[in-house]
């Protein structure tokens, strides 16, 4: 990301234990990584979702590999 910029991605898949849900969009972005961080919870909160499972991106980049 570029210095300032903060991005939140999480795949788009539907909580399976609630099928009446709709997915997540792929990815927020934003210019405050709390901001982003709210957001995205609160779209979580909104579809249904019980939490939101914070990954660091060093972590998601190593299963990429």
């Amino acid at each position: 990301m570029e210095p300032g910029l903060f991005k939140a991605d999480y795949p788009g898949e539907s909580n399976p234990e609630q099928a009446d849900v709709e997915a997540l969009p792929d990815s927020h972005l934003g210019d405050d990584a709390a901001g982003v961080k709210s957001w995205v919870e609160e779209m979580a909160a909104g579809l249904g979702y019980d939490r939101v499972e914070w990954v660091p991106p060093e972590a998601t980049a190593s299963e990429r590999r």
